[in-house]
């Protein structure tokens, strides 16, 4: 009987503490989101509050895009220059 009494509180637990551990997204991930949706809306306080909130993940972020900018993708260009801007800022 222990075991299916722990068995039931585990489930339960676990029912219970789902929702919270997926609300939290990981620093990378909410940081591009608040990202890209300061340069969606072209706010550029959006973005520098994105950067402020996660300058780590910022520059790495700016690492990857920077290389996709040298492959010619037009879309990163835009995005390096808006972070360059929200550092110069």
């Amino acid at each position: 009987m222990p075991r299916m009494r722990n068995a039931v509180l585990f489930a339960l637990t676990a029912a219970l503490l789902s929702p919270f551990c997926q609300a939290q997204q990981t620093p990378a991930a909410q940081f591009r989101a608040d990202f890209s949706k300061g340069i969606e809306l072209a706010d550029d306080k959006m973005v520098d509050k994105a950067v402020k909130r996660a300058p780590g993940e910022a520059l790495r972020f700016y690492e990857d895009i920077y290389q996709e900018k040298q492959a010619g993708k037009e879309s990163a260009h835009a995005q390096v220059l808006a972070l360059q801007n929200s550092w110069k800022r």
